[in-house]
């Protein structure tokens, strides 16, 4: 009897899959690889058809904000390039193709300066951390296609990557150009004061990306950053920002008063210029061995020289002031002092300071280290790097007074710490990376 039940139930299955089956083949009329091949078909039709090609929105490490790349498809399977990345604006023509790979996928698969800018381990603007650089993608699957807006997401990163056709008719150099423009004016200030509805928020300008700190409904302090891409009359932000009630996705640039204003009623920045010593405290700088006066240099290059080679590392960056962005989370929020990666590992020295007048400070060692820091200071005497800025050889904290100097106070590109008691202690930092700071 057991024998003619399970019999009786396999043949219930095999009718029940037997109708599955059908049911499927109803649905699609056409093979996986035909729909495939149509697919790859339609989305090279799209990407070629557009006669002054397309813009795509890069992004990679979102502190470092997105970046217009101007990207014209061939039939041939080539590709000419050009961004708003670099100083000098060129193109480079190279491959590309399409391909199925768990969904279609765009590769740029042969190397192109323009589009390898983003990728490359090393960043030629100085941009991440050695072996990761900018942090952008090469391959990019894609979710959406039409003559209007293409939607795909990075293949190693995740972000959302977005390309816009160009205006027929329009130069790319013409375009690139007013780009830089733009870009130039916008950065004329470091700190702006959000204002919504009559509430203010505080908001830092860093690389592409706006980083807000205000006091919430519930008295607690939040700080947001929001990555945008540069466009002509302002920027375009990478996801909706969202502070006081008001969700804001674009905001256009006066560059006459150097307001910005936010679409759909979000609010308007305003331009501030605080203090020399609160812009140095506020934000973060970057040196490097030769930046140092002739009283550190001997300490940094002791560094260099005895300790590098032992622990088999290379100083990739040495920075001072205060951590914001992946710094500041991988410290577990606001920090002020020196922070470091060598040979991968971050680590940090903690400072105190008081702002002395508008163009003062005095700083002094305070034995802390989040990260990997308190191993260097112990193991590796990286103290010896901070020992210009406020520490003795020994590892105990000195308070020494700096006046503080700049090339600019509205944005300024560097600062100068000169040592009020000892006139061989200058240190001067930049607001932009100083790669292999022991070797430049």
């Amino acid at each position: 009897m057991k024998k003619i039940l399970n019999i009786l139930l396999l043949s219930i299955a095999v009718f029940t899959y037997s109708s599955c089956v059908s049911e499927v083949e109803d649905v699609f009329d056409k093979s996986a690889s035909v729909r495939v091949a149509e697919a790859i078909q339609n989305d090279m039709n799209v990407l070629t058809s557009a006669s002054n090609g397309w813009v795509m929105y890069m992004y990679g490490d979102m502190d470092y904000g997105g970046w217009n790349v101007l990207c014209k498809f061939n039939t041939d399977n080539t590709v000419e390039v050009a961004t708003d990345a670099t100083e000098d604006y060129f193109t480079q023509t190279t491959h590309f193709k399409i391909e199925q790979s768990a969904g279609v996928v765009l590769s740029f698969d042969e190397y192109n300066d323009a589009m390898h800018f983003f990728s490359d381990p090393v960043s030629p603007a100085g941009l991440g951390t050695k072996g990761e650089g900018f942090g952008g993608d090469l391959e990019f699957r894609i979710i959406s296609v039409s003559n209007d807006r293409i939607v795909m997401k990075g293949k190693k990163t995740e972000n959302d990557i977005i390309m816009v056709p160009i205006t027929p008719g329009v130069a790319w150099e013409d375009y690139v150009n007013t780009l830089h423009d733009w870009d130039d004016a916008m950065n004329e200030f470091s700190l702006y004061s959000y204002n919504v509805g009559g509430r203010e928020a505080e908001m830092k300008v860093g690389t592409h990306n706006f980083n807000f700190t205000y006091t919430d409904d519930n008295g607690v302090v939040q700080k947001v950053s929001a990555p945008y891409i540069v466009k002509e009359g302002g920027v375009l932000l990478y996801d909706t920002l969202k502070i006081f009630g008001a969700n804001v996705t674009e905001f256009a640039f006066n560059n006459e008063t150097f307001e910005y204003t936010a679409n759909d009623g979000g609010g308007v920045m305003v331009p501030v210029v605080p203090p020399i010593n609160e812009q140095f405290v506020g934000s973060y700088w970057y040196t490097s061995l030769n930046n140092i006066g002739a009283f550190g240099q001997p300490y940094w290059t002791w560094i260099k020289n005895n300790i590098m080679p032992r622990l088999e590392e290379d100083l990739r960056l040495f920075i001072f002031g205060a951590s914001v962005g992946s710094w500041a989370e991988a410290w577990g929020g606001d920090y002020f002092g020196a922070s470091f990666n060598s040979g991968g590992y971050a680590g940090a020295i903690g400072f105190d300071y008081k702002l002395i007048g508008e163009n003062q400070i005095s700083l002094t060692y305070n034995g802390s280290g989040p990260g990997n820091g308190a191993w260097y200071v112990a193991n590796a005497y990286f103290h010896y790097l901070v020992v210009p800025f406020g520490a003795n050889n020994s590892g105990a904290g000195v308070t020494r007074t700096f006046t503080i100097t700049t090339d600019d106070i509205k944005k300024p590109t560097w600062i100068q710490l000169n040592d009020n008691d000892n006139p061989n202690n200058v240190i001067k930092l930049f607001r932009g990376s100083q790669g292999a700071p022991l070797d430049n």
